[in-house]
């Protein structure tokens, strides 16, 4: 009787034991598993092939809005109907007297105007329904500045009914883009770039040459497709003459 109740014991020891291993064997398995999991996720997380390329700060086309962002898209066919209609109008031989100004291949690398004050003058392109007979009219200058704000530069025509004024933002080698709005008051306060639609101005911004920049803004008036915006210095250049002397010109 003592030996069937010792082996019935030894019976039941060998069945724990075996389902113990069966438990510790099913747990090494789950952890295992759990570990090719993490492993295969980490893989996920830091394949360079799933990157993706954060906006850059200071980018244009995250303020500007789709309307206006389609305006600076169109510049370069705006520019080529409202030269066709100068030509047109009798404005061929004023075209090629304005030269790099109103070349629209003209742009140089480093647009970006250094802060100062400049004297701007507008040449004013295109025919309308509001202005079907002058292709092209240029006004006498008026003066302007550009300003630091933060990272980027700003541009305010100082007088004038027809004052723009805002912030230039980096674009290309050759180009930057000018976001603003107008005033239509001569010493009234400028809006805020999409403050109001209606008052909002776009453009770009490009060096032509030496101390020479421009500012080109598409359908600024009802009385042209286009203004371009000459930029120069307010201040003397020094230039060499022959011989080894220095002189001074506008």
């Amino acid at each position: 009787m003592a030996g069937k109740l010792l082996m019935s014991r030894i019976q039941m020891s060998r069945i724990q034991m075996s389902y113990g291993s069966m438990l510790v064997a099913a747990a090494l398995l789950v952890a295992l598993g759990g570990c090719k999991t993490l492993r295969s996720q980490r893989s996920v997380v830091v394949s360079s092939n799933d990157a993706v390329e954060a906006p850059r700060p200071n980018d244009w086309r995250l303020i500007a809005s789709s309307v206006d962002a389609a305006r600076v898209g169109a510049i370069g066919a705006d520019w080529s109907s409202a030269l066709a209609d100068a030509r047109a109008h009798g404005g061929a031989k004023a075209v090629l007297d304005e030269g790099e100004l109103l070349d629209p291949k003209a742009a140089l690398p480093r647009p970006a105007p250094p802060p100062g004050v400049y004297h701007c003058r507008v040449v004013r392109l295109g025919l309308t329904n509001e202005n079907r007979r002058k292709g092209l009219v240029a006004f006498k200058p008026f003066f302007c500045f550009v300003a630091v704000e933060g990272p980027l530069l700003t541009f305010t025509k100082g007088t004038g009914t027809h004052r723009p004024g805002g912030r230039l933002w980096e674009d290309s080698d050759t180009q930057m883009v000018f976001l603003g709005s107008v005033s239509g008051q001569p010493n009234g306060p400028l809006p805020a770039y999409g403050d109001n639609p209606m008052s909002n101005q776009v453009g770009i911004v490009e060096r032509t040459g030496e101390f020479r920049w421009r500012m080109v803004l598409p359908a600024s008036t009802p009385d042209a497709k286009l203004d371009v915006i000459e930029l120069v210095p307010d201040a003397p250049v020094l230039t060499t003459r022959k011989g080894g002397g220095q002189g001074a010109s506008r």
